[in-house]
């Protein structure tokens, strides 16, 4: 057991927030001009989570590179920072002071160094939560590393995600060597995301637009900043035969992360983060 483990909590990007009245009294809608296709996942005997609870099988823990104040980076969830250049959100601060950590990230794997766990300032009307930080000598790209002890780092890899040219507004496409992430609107507001490893369909997941009535009730556009509920691929990691695609997605008071772990014939989600910002 290392001092390095995910704790999933049981979210979806769809009923994370099935609230139809806000604290604002707004009231928030999903809507939809087709009924929900369900979502389907590559059936398997032995998944890679053997249920919710459990820890999922690839190694280490979802880390945020943060930025030196408030809203200067290019996500809005990035958290602020003067001394540290990752941190974890965690009630349970599963850290050893002494761990022996490594970032990873395309390009990057680093040292990260231990500061300490406490309450920082994260989001509006002075909320605090509790992060433990880290210190890192290298560069890191901007948004989320992947943080695993040495000894697992060894075998852990980055793998560069890049998104491919626009080609039509109702359909965006990443890759990451041989995987492929394609996103297709198929109605006002849903969309389906697909993972495929050559071509071949590993994971599908129907997802649905949270709609504000009167502020936010416009059709999904792919290409937007955000769209509420609606993922974004962030990472791909590999270790060994599993792959790990790491996605985001805002929520009315907050942004959620989730993880796709895949062995090239099946697949499992899991819930990585919450890390809510302020109330709606």
């Amino acid at each position: 057991m290392t001092a390095f483990q995910l704790r999933p909590k049981i979210l979806t990007w769809i009923t994370a927030f099935p609230l139809l009245v806000s604290c604002s009294g707004i009231p928030v809608t999903p809507i939809s001009n087709a009924p929900p296709t369900p979502a389907v996942q590559v059936a398997t005997d032995t998944p890679l989570i053997q249920n919710p609870e459990s820890e999922i099988e690839f190694p280490g823990q979802l880390g945020f590179v943060t930025v030196p104040q408030p809203g200067k980076g290019s996500f809005d969830w990035q958290p602020a920072s003067s001394n540290s250049q990752v941190v974890i959100f965690s009630e349970d601060a599963p850290i050893a002071p002494a761990a022996n950590v490594r970032v990873i990230a395309p390009e990057v794997k680093a040292e990260a160094k231990f500061i300490q766990v406490s309450k920082q300032p994260y989001g509006c009307d002075g909320n605090q939560t509790t992060m433990a930080s880290f210190s890192v000598a290298q560069a890191l790209p901007e948004g989320i590393v992947w943080l695993a002890s040495a000894q697992e780092a060894d075998n852990i890899s980055a793998v560069p995600l890049m998104e491919q040219p626009k080609t039509q507004p109702q359909q965006r496409e990443w890759r990451a060597e041989s995987l492929t992430i394609r996103q297709q609107v198929y109605s006002d507001y849903q969309v389906q995301t697909e993972i495929l490893q050559q071509e071949k369909p590993l994971f599908q997941e129907t997802s649905e637009k949270r709609v504000v009535e009167q502020v936010n009730s416009s059709p999904v556009d792919l290409y937007a900043r955000s769209e509420v509920g609606i993922p974004q691929p962030l990472a791909v990691y590999q270790s060994g035969d599993l792959t790990l695609v790491i996605f985001w997605a805002a929520s009315l008071e907050g942004t959620h992360f989730r993880g796709v772990v895949l062995d090239g014939t099946t697949s499992k989600s899991v819930d990585l983060a919450y890390l809510y910002y302020c109330a709606f």
